[in-house]
């Protein structure tokens, strides 16, 4: 039986939001592998190399909180990946329902139900004292509920920012050689997407369908290099790529088509580390 707070339309969004959200989840493990062919086995090896690195105990409550959300995120992709499509939209909209239940929202549709008045009701749990697992996880869902209302609207691409869940992984400690890369050269983050071959064929950036796959020119390389191939997520990874040989920070038509371009639509929004940057080089 379909849920009645979510019409057929909403329903084939969620399974649109489940593909990226998981694909999504591979690229922040670093593996590259369609998401829908990829086997279980390697997805978990992969989360447990990242656990791997986290110091133990866990040094803070971000640290502690960050590895209990990867975990939590490990059980539903091995949820998703043993499902058909009608139990994934199940499971989610369940996710969304216990949500609006817990935070005192259960006569609002998922689709009507306002997003701020969530977020506040979920800050008045975090400080009546309610258990820190019992809070991260209601975050979690509300990442989840706030990015599929944007894909439903078609704002998704436009309006990517941390709160979304391919940020979720965002908190992970820095590699040793981190704090002092400045003095040894720019180096790119763990983070980034530098294989030549995403390059070439994602120049729109992680988490793009694969109709909106394109093959870029080398026309406009030197454009989307300058953002590292248009996931512009850390100061660290601009630096790197405005370091390299081939491109000219001073060339006045990379400088215009670089700032154009991380003015327009179809990028993701620019931190403000990397905007103040972009400011103190003319561009």
């Amino acid at each position: 039986m379909s849920n009645p707070s979510v019409n057929v339309q909403d329903q084939q969004k969620i399974i649109e939001f489940l593909l990226l959200k998981n694909q999504n989840l591979l690229l922040e493990l670093g593996v590259v592998q369609d998401v829908e062919e990829v086997s279980l086995e390697v997805v978990e090896k992969a989360a447990r190399d990242v656990m791997a690195s986290y110091p133990q105990p866990p040094r803070d409550e971000s640290e502690e909180e960050h590895l209990r959300e990867l975990k939590g995120l490990l059980l539903e992709f091995e949820d998703w990946k043993l499902c058909d499509i009608r139990d994934r939209q199940h499971m989610l909209i369940s996710r969304f329902r216990s949500l609006l239940f817990n935070l005192g929202c259960n006569d609002k549709t998922c689709k009507e139900v306002s997003l701020p008045y969530l977020q506040n009701e979920l800050g008045n749990l975090e400080s009546r004292g309610h258990s820190l697992r019992f809070v991260s996880n209601l975050k979690c869902i509300l990442r989840d509920l706030k990015a599929w209302r944007m894909l439903c609207e078609g704002r998704l691409s436009e309006e990517m920012d941390d709160v979304t869940f391919w940020r979720k992984m965002r908190f992970a400690p820095p590699s040793p050689s981190d704090e002092d890369s400045d003095s040894e050269g720019p180096t790119l983050c763990r983070d980034a997407p530098h294989c030549n071959d995403f390059d070439e064929n994602y120049p729109l950036g992680p988490g793009i369908s694969k109709k909106r796959k394109k093959t870029i020119t080398e026309e406009r390389r030197m454009e989307y290099k300058f953002l590292f191939a248009a996931e512009a997520h850390c100061l660290r990874c601009l630096k790197y790529y405005a370091a390299q040989p081939d491109f000219d920070v001073n060339c006045e038509s990379c400088g215009k088509n670089a700032r154009g371009w991380a003015d327009s639509n179809t990028t993701y929004n620019i931190p403000t580390d990397i905007d103040a940057w972009l400011r103190d080089k003319n561009l």
